[in-house]
């Protein structure tokens, strides 16, 4: 049948899982491994979701769990005739006394992990969350790669734009006072019509024809 459960301030037995992130950081060298040993079990303020048992096996497709500097969230199943547990969590790192410092940067971040193993025995598969962390690591890094770059790129943009009005300005004033025969005075208007007709582009191919005829 289905059910719901809702735990407070209780333990889950067999796994450390802030112990195993802090493994998992030191992997990627984010810190030192953590002093001491596991305690073997993970302390919870709350634990909470759904529940269907079909054939032996219960399912879970909403679990929600608040851990010291985590907030989880996940599903999975267990299999009641064995213990084999089956679980995808999200582990996100939540600001708080416990954090360690060096996971300071991953505050907000989300971490996928598998958790196996049995009910007496479960296990984290501590590779899969080392390389989740380094991944997230990476993208960080290319974050701030990205912004020092499009940063960069907004002042030289901005550099050209600027020396490209001047150079027009510059460009355009010549031009006019190139363009102003000696002593200032403006070409006879007759002139002037000729000159545009004949840069025009049926003057270009009145010139073609004229050639191709002689």
């Amino acid at each position: 049948g289905d059910a719901v459960f809702a735990f407070r301030d209780g333990r889950f037995l067999g796994v450390d899982i802030p112990f195993e992130l802090q493994r998992g950081l030191s992997m990627i060298g984010r810190g030192s491994a953590p002093s001491g040993g596991s305690t073997g079990r993970t302390e919870f303020a709350e634990l909470s979701g759904t529940a269907k048992v079909t054939g032996g096996v219960l399912n879970n497709d909403y679990l929600v769990a608040r851990l010291p500097f985590m907030l989880g969230s996940g599903k999975g199943s267990v299999d009641l005739n064995n213990e084999a547990l089956r679980y995808q969590l999200d582990l996100q790192f939540q600001k708080s006394p416990e954090l360690p410092t060096e996971a300071s940067q991953f505050v907000g971040t989300t971490i996928p992990v598998v958790l196996g193993g049995t009910l007496s025995e479960p296990a984290l598969d501590l590779e899969d969350m080392a390389a989740a962390l380094a991944r997230e690591r990476v993208e960080q890094e290319v974050d701030k790669v990205k912004g020092r770059v499009l940063e960069e790129a907004g002042g030289v943009l901005g550099g050209l734009l600027g020396g490209g009005k001047k150079g027009s300005a510059a460009e355009a004033s010549g031009g006019e006072a190139d363009a102003k025969p000696a002593g200032g005075a403006e070409p006879p208007a007759e002139e002037a019509a000729e000159e545009e007709e004949d840069n025009s582009l049926g003057g270009r191919l009145k010139r073609v024809r004229d050639q191709n005829d002689d």
